[in-house]
C-alpha cells in the first residue's frame, strides 16, 4: 500500500469529508478521491460510505484506521534508519526465500568484485520490497515484474518461472500441471492484496469465471505451509523457488498457464552510480548461475544470458 495514500486516508477519516481533507492537504477533490480509491483497491474493500454531509468509515475502514498510524510510524522509523546510516552506500531488497539460492551467493560475489562497497540488505515479501522501492529507500531489488512506474525505475525481466500449488497430502495428489478449475476447489492460505501471486491467481480464476476459494490471509510463506500441515487450509500458491522448502507432507504442482517474471529493478536516480552498476552485474551472474545449477525447477532465463545457458544445456544433453 502506498504510504502517501494511507496518509490521505487518515486525513479523510479525521475530517469526515473528502472536500475538507483535500483543502487541508492542498489537493484537488478528484486527486484525493483517486488516492482513496487506490487504498480500496489494495485492500479489496470499501473504506468509506458517502453520507449527505461527508463520509463515514466502513467496518474495514475502521480496522484500517486503527492500524494506519502505527504503520506510518514504523515506515518513518525505517526511513530514518536507512537514510541516516552513512556507511550503507548501497541498499538492496531481496525476497526472503531467495536467501540461500541468490542473496548469499550475491553477497559473496560482491565481496569478490567490489570488497570496498558497503551494503545493506533488506529481506521481505514482494509487496514489502515494492513499497520500500516506491518510498525511495532501496537502490536495487529483485521484484515481480510490472509493479513500479517506468518513469522512476529501470526494470529488466530476468527470470520466468511457473506458479506452484502447495497442497496437503491428505488430499489426492494433484496432476502436474494442475488446472485452474482444480485449484478453485479447495481453501487457500496466501498473503493479502496486493501480493502478486494472489492477484495473478485471482485474474486467472476471473478469466475462467471461477469463484475464488475460501482463504486465510497469512503474511508469511512459512505460516501458509504450517496452516496446510495443521489441516486448517488445503493449499497455498507461490513460486518455483519454494519447491525445495516444503515439508514432506505437502504436494507440489505447477499451475497450468500461470507464470511469474522476476525483474532486476533499479531506481533511475541511482542507476548511474558505480556500486549500483556492479551489484546489477553481480545479480545477473548469480541468477544465471542458479539456472545453470538446475536447482530452480521450471525456470526460464530471459535476456542475453538465456542463449548461452540453453547452449550449455544442449551440450550436456548430448
Amino acid at each position: 500500500m502506498n504510504l502517501r495514500s494511507l496518509e490521505h486516508f487518515i486525513r479523510v477519516a479525521e475530517f469526515g469529508s473528502i472536500n475538507r481533507a483535500a483543502k487541508e492537504l492542498g489537493l484537488t477533490q478528484p486527486a484525493l478521491t483517486r488516492s482513496i480509491a487506490s487504498v480500496e483497491r489494495d485492500i479489496g474493500q470499501r473504506v468509506f460510505t458517502r453520507q449527505r454531509k461527508g463520509v463515514q468509515l466502513t467496518d474495514a475502514g475502521r480496522l484500517l484506521y486503527a492500524h494506519a498510524g502505527k504503520l506510518l510510524r514504523q515506515a518513518a522509523e525505517l526511513r530514518n534508519d536507512l537514510l541516516n546510516d552513512a556507511p550503507a552506500r548501497l541498499v538492496l531488497g531481496m525476497p526472503t526465500p531467495f536467501r540461500h539460492l541468490i542473496t548469499i551467493p550475491l553477497i559473496a560475489e560482491m565481496r569478490r568484485i567490489a570488497p570496498n562497497i558497503n551494503m545493506r540488505v533488506f529481506e521481505g515479501l514482494n509487496t514489502q520490497t515494492r513499497d520500500l522501492l516506491l518510498q525511495g529507500l532501496l537502490d536495487v531489488a529483485i521484484l515481480v515484474e510490472g509493479q513500479v512506474p517506468a518513469a522512476d525505475f529501470e526494470e529488466v525481466g530476468y527470470i520466468r518461472e511457473p506458479m506452484i500449488l502447495f497442497r496437503s497430502v491428505k488430499l489426492p495428489k494433484p496432476p502436474d500441471p494442475i488446472s485452474a478449475e482444480e485449484v478453485a476447489r479447495y481453501s487457500l492460505a496466501m498473503p493479502g492484496r496486493p501480493n502478486p501471486f494472489r492477484l495473478g491467481l485471482q485474474r486467472m480464476l476471473e478469466e475462467r469465471r471461477l469463484k475464488f476459494p475460501p482463504m486465510i490471509e497469512a503474511e508469511s510463506l512459512d505460516l501458509c505451509q504450517d496452516l496446510i500441515k495443521a489441516g486448517l487450509v488445503d493449499q497455498s500458491v507461490g513460486a518455483g523457488y519454494l519447491v525445495p522448502r516444503p515439508q514432506p507432507d505437502i504436494w507440489c504442482s505447477r499451475i497450468d498457464g500461470a507464470k511469474v517474471t522476476w525483474a532486476i529493478t533499479v531506481r533511475r536516480q541511482r542507476s548511474h552510480l558505480t556500486e549500483v552498476k556492479r551489484v546489477r552485474t553481480a545479480l545477473s551472474t548469480v541468477l544465471a548461475n542458479a539456472v545453470k545449477q538446475g536447482v530452480w525447477p521450471g525456470v526460464e532465463l530471459l535476456g542475453a544470458d538465456s542463449q548461452q545457458v540453453q547452449k550449455k544445456k544442449k551440450g550436456r544433453d548430448r
